[in-house]
């Protein structure tokens, strides 16, 4: 958002000294101007890399849809299907983060070598991840808590087109899940709810059991092991091993 004001002021600014200078600029040109201040102002900000063409485009891509003079009940369509992808991102500030099959091969390494062992992801998105172990470890049992609805039901198309009989998938909070009965808890989610959702691992989770974080953090806990992975946004796994009572 500030690196659009930053543009959107600009723009203004200059749209204005232009066009008292009798040279106003058309529209199209103030909508790249903006979109390349708010390109420049997300480096300056410390955004990462792929922010920087989203943040050029946004106000090109606002431009022509004003231009395009929709009907209304696009816009509103629209938002039900953003709301309905993003919606944890509303209430609990988690965006919809998509773990990577390079991450899906190091969660793996993290199962235990016994048959039977359980695994849950917490936001377990399009379920790909669930997917991938439940091929590659057959003999363990998976499950995926989700509740942006537009995810879940992909998920569950997923599964209804390629069935996995060892994942389970529901519509629940990460917050009423019950972790006791996991070997592995896995999550990648984002920095605001990594405290409260530790402790209540601390709280339920059995001795010598993992907790796993993909790339966020928990404040004042030091991890037991971080494995760094080797792939384009090099992720880094948190991994608490719960302690005894």
């Amino acid at each position: 958002m500030a690196a659009q004001l930053a543009g959107g002021i600009t723009t203004f600014v200059v749209a204005s000294a232009l066009s008292d200078g009798g040279e106003p600029l058309l529209p199209w040109s103030l909508a790249l101007f903006w979109g390349a201040v708010a390109g420049i102002a997300s480096g300056v900000l410390g955004l990462r890399r792929w922010w920087l063409p989203v943040q050029a485009l946004a106000p090109i891509l606002v431009f022509a849809l004003l231009r395009a003079d929709l009907p209304n009940w696009v816009y509103g369509l629209a938002f039900l299907g953003l709301l309905g992808t993003y919606w944890n991102a509303v209430g609990q500030g988690v965006p919809l983060y998509l773990s990577n099959p390079t991450t899906w091969r190091a969660l793996e390494t993290l199962l235990p070598k016994r048959s039977g062992a359980r695994l849950i992801d917490l936001g377990s998105g399009l379920g790909g991840t669930l997917a991938h172990l439940a091929r590659a470890r057959p003999d363990c049992r998976f499950v995926g808590v989700e509740t942006a609805p537009l995810v879940y039901l992909f998920a569950r198309l997923r599964f209804a087109l390629f069935p996995a009989v060892n994942v389970d998938l529901r519509f629940l909070s990460i917050w009423r899940a019950d972790l006791s009965e996991f070997d592995v808890v896995y999550c990648f989610l984002s920095p605001v709810p990594m405290e409260p959702l530790f402790a209540k691992a601390r709280r339920e989770m059995s001795a010598g059991s993992l907790f796993v974080s993909n790339s966020f953090e928990v404040p004042d806990e030091r991890p037991d092991e971080i494995l760094e992975l080797e792939d384009g946004r090099r992720t880094r796994l948190l991994i608490w091993r719960m302690p005894g009572a």
